[in-house]
């Protein structure tokens, strides 16, 4: 079997495809559900595809725009903490527990976990 044509030229191709992978199942399930008579499974898995296509989005920004300074690695790692934040804050905002004390929280500790990690992270 040939898998030379399952491979991508580059990160960014692979990327792209984990964008349009994840965004359009999840237009689907808002378009075509119910969140009330769904359940929590579709409710837990649009979530998880609004995360993936949020972090994929903002790692494809980081290493395109700035590929000198944020390697694949890097570019995925910013993504995926700096996509934690506004998806915490819909699943808040989805079970109605929004509060302005809780953005302040929420903010802290991704403001906390991002120093965390540029500093363990930078020689």
């Amino acid at each position: 079997m040939n898998f030379q044509k399952f491979t991508t030229k580059s990160p960014t191709d692979a990327l792209k495809a984990i964008i349009v992978v994840t965004v359009l199942p999840a237009i689907f399930l808002v378009i075509f559900t119910n969140p009330a008579e769904a359940g929590p499974v579709v409710v837990v898995v649009w979530f998880i595809l609004v995360y993936l296509a949020i972090s994929t989005l903002i790692s494809l920004r980081l290493y395109t725009r700035y590929g000198a300074r944020y390697d694949l690695l890097r570019s995925l790692r910013v993504g995926f903490i700096v996509a934690s934040l506004p998806v915490a804050i819909l699943g808040l905002y989805s079970i109605s527990q929004l509060q302005p004390q809780d953005v302040l929280l929420l903010l802290l500790l991704f403001l906390s976990v991002g120093w965390y990690l540029y500093k363990m992270h930078t020689p």
